[in-house]
């Protein structure tokens, strides 16, 4: 069980960004630390116990490092693998109070739920990756995009989303468009077609 969780915590912080030194200290304080202690435990605690209770203890200490070690793998293989843009920023359209999209210096409001599912059908169609903080690129001079939020009533979600990447403002966790890029003109389009009211963007100073 030690061992799936310095595993886990050493794995994540290297895929998000960290050193390959946060790995290796992981492993390093495993071995040096945590096994090392374990084993004089539990020498303490055969002198202690029956060996019915030792069978017993056994099974409970191996089921519960497996279990312990199956939710890490998969939390980190959920993390990374390929989703709908839509699940990306988990949009549930409809338990929003509205939809937000700033786009080219004008904030558009849209309420109409069936506009949102359409919105939500929309994102559906694009698949992501979440990239590494190495991995990201924060030139995007080169790139459309838009902000979009939804809006809940005491929380929001949402991003900023480019041509051929994104950005999860809630968790900042970047994103891969793998089957971009992202149609800005439909968007653009949506907006125009759906809009309850607009404003301009106001840029912070």
């Amino acid at each position: 069980m030690a061992l799936s969780i310095l595993f886990y915590l050493g794995a994540y912080n290297y895929l998000n960004g960290a050193p390959f030194l946060a790995l290796f200290l992981s492993i390093i304080v495993l071995f040096v630390l945590v096994i090392p202690v374990a084993r004089g435990l539990a020498r303490k605690f055969e002198n202690v116990t029956s060996e019915k209770s030792k069978k017993w203890y056994t099974f409970m200490a191996v089921s519960i490092a497996v279990i312990t070690s199956a939710s890490f793998v998969f939390s980190l293989y959920d993390e990374y693998r390929v989703k709908s843009l839509d699940h990306a920023f988990d949009f549930q359209t409809e338990k929003a109070l509205h939809l937000q999209v700033d786009l080219a210096g004008e904030m558009y409001i849209i309420e109409d739920k069936e506009a949102m599912a359409e919105w939500k059908t929309f994102l559906n169609q694009y698949d992501v990756k979440k990239m590494n903080n190495r991995e990201w690129d924060s030139d995007l001079s080169n790139e459309q995009g838009f902000v979009v939020s939804l809006i809940f009533d005491n929380n929001w979600t949402g991003g900023s989303v480019y041509e051929n990447r994104l950005i999860n403002y809630g968790d900042m966790d970047y994103y891969q468009v793998l089957n971009g890029p992202v149609d800005i003109a439909w968007v653009t389009d949506f907006v125009k077609r759906n809009q309850s009211f607009t404003a301009k963007v106001v840029e912070p100073e």
